[in-house]
């Protein structure tokens, strides 16, 4: 219990700072862009 306390203060820290979500954004358009070269690769 005080694991997902614990979770779920650090997920909120990070959402509410803006350098850390700006960096998850970051994170995330890479992911998603990697995932549609993929994608397209598997399609051919």
């Amino acid at each position: 219990m005080e694991l997902l306390k614990y979770t779920l203060t650090q997920v909120a820290s990070i959402l509410v700072n803006p350098t850390y979500s700006m960096f998850l954004i970051l994170i995330g358009v890479i992911f998603y862009l990697k995932n549609k070269k993929i994608t397209k690769l598997n399609i051919w």
